[in-house]
């Protein structure tokens, strides 16, 4: 999922730090490693921990916040993403202006 937003943040002036597919590697390679300003965390991760549990995860170590993609954004997953914080969440096919107006609202500088 978030491979397809390389180029659209690219475009936006954003550098992705990276992509991995299992929430356990989102807390140590991703976040741990680049220490990102900010993640875009897909709720569905492989392995046993889910986007969701890795974003609290990433913002109880590291205080990265996060910008949480889902395929439905129901209560459920309002409700347990909202124990990381994310600056939001967002439905995965929400046109890239929506998640650009996220990432505009986190108040995140973009990387030239």
């Amino acid at each position: 999922m978030v491979l397809g937003l390389t180029d659209p943040l690219h475009t936006l002036g954003y550098v992705l730090a990276g992509s991995v597919a299992s929430g356990q590697e989102a807390i140590l390679a991703a976040a741990a490693e680049h220490q990102p300003h900010l993640m875009l965390v897909d709720v569905d991760l492989e392995g046993e921990m889910d986007g969701i549990t890795a974003a609290v995860e990433i913002q109880n170590r590291l205080g990265i916040r996060s910008i949480v993609l889902a395929d439905h954004c129901n209560q459920t997953v309002q409700t347990r993403a909202a124990e990381a914080a994310p600056l939001a969440i967002l439905d995965k096919t929400s046109p890239m202006s929506v998640i650009a107006d996220a990432l505009r609202a986190a108040t995140v500088q973009p990387s030239h």
